[in-house]
């Protein structure tokens, strides 16, 4: 299966444009589907415009929701490979948030990993690919990791906020939570429901492009 990052954000901005910036980040080519590059990437953006999709988004965090954006990554050779492309997947929305600054939240199936709020960028250092993925080290040391609560999009206390930076040290990678990082490509997404119901991993209905 597929890992899938959501990207819900405010900002003010049309689907043509986020998929035009995105095609130069990732030197990518427009697809039926949106952009593609290869057999690994695949990137589709699309209005947040009914009340299903508004809800999927609101769950993730993000209150006024204009615009959402999926990027998919399929299956690859290694794990170094997958951890190359992931990195990249990450300095692309980060480098989203800084050209349309609004709040957003992105999610690794329903789990947040970052967010923007009060202008700044956020990273939530519950989400294990911050700990054990090697490529994300230089992400971890510029932001500030910030435990989450279960509300999406709330932070844990004020204590947390004002957490300093944690970096990443050198070592032997322990056993991996599951992050989703080498999981075959099976051709179609699954569809999970959570034991709390709502939205799960694999390609949503709400969002399906």
């Amino acid at each position: 299966m597929a890992n899938e990052y959501w990207l819900y954000s405010e900002a003010e901005v049309r689907r043509e444009q986020v998929l035009a910036q995105l095609a130069d980040l990732f030197d990518a080519e427009h697809t039926d589907f949106g952009l593609g590059r290869g057999e690994s990437l695949a990137v589709t953006a699309w209005p947040v415009d009914s009340a299903e999709r508004i809800e999927v988004a609101r769950d993730a965090g993000v209150a006024e929701p204009k615009v959402g954006v999926l990027f998919r990554l399929r299956s690859v050779d290694t794990i170094e490979t997958a951890d190359r492309e992931t990195r990249e997947i990450l300095d692309t929305v980060l480098a989203l948030l800084r050209a349309y600054p609004a709040d957003a939240v992105l999610q690794f199936d329903t789990k947040t990993v970052l967010r923007r709020a009060d202008g700044q960028v956020v990273l939530n250092s519950d989400w294990p690919g911050w700990a054990e993925i090697p490529t994300l080290a230089a992400i971890v040391a510029g932001y500030r990791p910030v435990p989450w609560t279960d509300r999406p999009g709330h932070w844990s206390s004020d204590r947390d906020r004002r957490s300093p930076p944690v970096t990443a040290t050198a070592g032997p990678r322990r056993r991996r939570r599951r992050t989703g990082r080498d999981r075959p490509d099976r051709g179609c997404p699954a569809t999970r429901r959570p034991a709390g119901g709502g939205p799960q991993s694999g390609t949503r209905a709400a969002d399906r492009p």
